[in-house]
């Protein structure tokens, strides 16, 4: 009983202790606009990105969607030039 429970203490030990890698931004926000459209993407650390249409006249609206961990790479690769 006794190492039944050590190995479970070391195993959720070793599992909690993995880095995690840091990333360079929390979130930022790119704006584009001019008379025919306009719009945010708003980047979050985690995979998620926010598009938010603000066109006044056609539909408005605010959606988001995921990026695969090769994007997401490539676009922290980006920053990291963009910030040096």
């Amino acid at each position: 009983m006794k190492t039944y429970l050590l190995v479970i203490i070391l195993c959720v030990l070793f599992y909690s202790c993995s880095e995690n890698k840091k990333r360079c931004y929390s979130s930022f926000t790119y704006f584009k606009g001019n008379i025919r459209y306009s719009y945010y993407l708003k980047f979050t650390s985690s995979d998620t990105v926010y598009f938010y249409d603000r066109y006044p006249f056609g539909k408005k609206g605010t959606y988001y969607f995921l990026l695969d961990e090769i994007t997401r790479n490539e676009l922290d690769k980006i920053v990291w030039k963009v910030n040096l």
